[in-house]
């Protein structure tokens, strides 16, 4: 009789066992939507937002068009608010969504094995993901937040392979981790990791603009805002793209700024552009360029042509006029190069500085570890209120600056460039090693109080 009882339980647990595995399969089975046409498209969207998950994923088993919205064919959108949508291809080859001229997103989204072609594309606030199994192609730029619209807060993620802005005819702007025309209220967060083609010089920054780069677009426009902090992190595996890349460009940040520029080809790496009154930074900025993952290999971060790393200010600044409140560092590595390893100097040759025409709040901080270039200067026509503090670790500076094409650069904390510069703290200079031609706490008359240069090692 008990063996009989335990056989009839064991038979129960069995069945409820394979009831529940089938249940929580067909659960699961639910939330994948495979669609091969633009109306499955749409119907898998309708379902997702219907249903009570969180999560879905839709297979593509053809090319679709994302869906066009209620002001015409020219915008589409995509996504579910509340809701988190995987997109992927149903095989190994890899399926189109593709956008209209204006693609906006509308809930949180992974691209993943996927091909997200369009022209511009607003990623409207919502955490936005391209893997690095996907491609991305997009004839004009990408915005991590709104078109025309304030946003909580941005995310966004690109280690996709592709382009994004190739060209210069679609404005001045690849990559924007903020709003077109609006702001940000928190935060913003823009990476990009992948191989990405995109016009050289053009902009890429974790702000907000007003204007898409072309004559006139920001006329009449309020100024734009990042209320949180700003990060941007670049680490491109193409080599031929080489973006201007700054803090900001005419939007004020409330919060902190930082700039991760790991490897790639870029043009400049300055904290503030162009827009006086509006290109402020009210917290601290950080810049780290290189990565001592890359040190002596050839994952390098090429400096282009004069286009310097400055915190406060940039080169056509002139005098102390950008506004940083708080402190400025900026952290470089051996592979950052201002000109071609193994190559002769080219005529100009990209330096560091920590402030040129600048004004900053608190302190300078630069800690150079192995880096090329052509010098490295704390302040330039600039007003630091703090200290400024520069240590060189095994630095290799080069300066054409005089017509000696391998002639050995400078490292100064006060230079002068017509306009004095000026620091409220003392001027420290730490050597350690390295390649360094002349070293001075300031070329102007006199020196704050407590300024020093000590000297380790044997620098040639």
């Amino acid at each position: 009789m008990r063996k009989h009882f335990a056989k009839t339980m064991l038979m129960i647990l069995v069945m409820l066992t394979v009831l529940f595995a089938s249940a929580f399969s067909a659960a699961a089975e639910s939330n994948v939507y495979e669609v091969s046409t633009n109306n499955d498209l749409s119907t898998a969207l309708q379902n997702i937002a219907a249903g009570t998950d969180t999560e879905a994923t839709i297979v593509l088993k053809a090319d679709v068009d994302a869906p066009v919205t209620a002001e015409g064919s020219y915008t589409t959108t995509f996504g579910v608010g509340g809701k988190h949508i995987t997109v992927k291809s149903a095989d190994s080859e890899m399926k189109k969504l593709s956008f209209a001229s204006r693609g906006t997103l509308t809930g949180d989204c992974t691209f993943d094995n996927v091909d997200v072609t369009g022209s511009r594309l607003f990623c409207n606030g919502y955490r936005t993901i391209f893997t690095e199994n996907g491609r991305i192609h997009l004839s004009e730029t990408l915005y991590g937040g709104g078109y025309k619209i304030t946003v909580n807060s941005t995310h966004v993620e690109i280690a996709a392979s592709g382009y994004i802005n190739p060209s210069s005819s679609s404005g001045l702007h690849d990559v924007i981790g903020g709003s077109y025309q609006g702001s940000v209220e928190g935060d913003t967060y823009l990476e990009i990791t992948g191989d990405i083609q995109m016009m050289g010089g053009n902009h890429l920054n974790p702000g907000c603009v007003k204007g898409d780069g072309s004559s006139g677009d920001d006329r009449d426009v309020p100024d734009v805002y990042v209320g949180g902090n700003a990060t941007l992190i670049y680490d491109n595996k193409n080599s031929t793209a080489s973006p201007s890349i700054e803090g900001t460009y005419g939007c004020e940040m409330k919060g902190n700024v930082t700039l991760d520029i790991r490897s790639g080809q870029v043009n400049e790496i300055c904290g503030t552009q162009e827009f006086v009154d509006t290109s402020i930074i009210r917290g601290n900025l950080h810049i780290i360029a290189g990565n001592p993952a890359y040190e002596n290999t050839n994952r390098i971060l090429r400096l282009g042509g004069n286009g310097s790393i400055i915190g406060a200010g940039h080169l056509n600044a002139g005098a102390p006029i950008f506004q940083i409140g708080g402190n400025v560092t900026i952290d470089t590595y051996e592979n950052v190069w201002s000109w071609e390893k193994g190559s002769a100097l080219p005529s100009d040759i990209s330096e560091i500085y920590g402030a040129y025409g600048g004004k900053v709040g608190g302190d300078v901080i630069i800690n150079a570890n192995g880096s090329h270039v052509g010098a490295i200067y704390g302040a330039t026509n600039s007003d630091v209120h703090g200290a400024i503090t520069i240590t060189a670790t095994d630095v290799e500076l080069k300066s054409s600056r005089y017509g000696n094409n391998d002639d050995d650069g400078y490292l100064f904390g006060l230079w002068e460039d017509r306009i004095p510069a000026t620091a409220g703290g003392p001027v420290t200079i730490n050597i350690h090693g390295g390649d360094i031609a002349l070293s001075m706490a300031t070329d102007q008359t006199t020196v704050p109080a407590g300024s020093s240069i000590n000297v380790t090692g044997k620098p040639k």
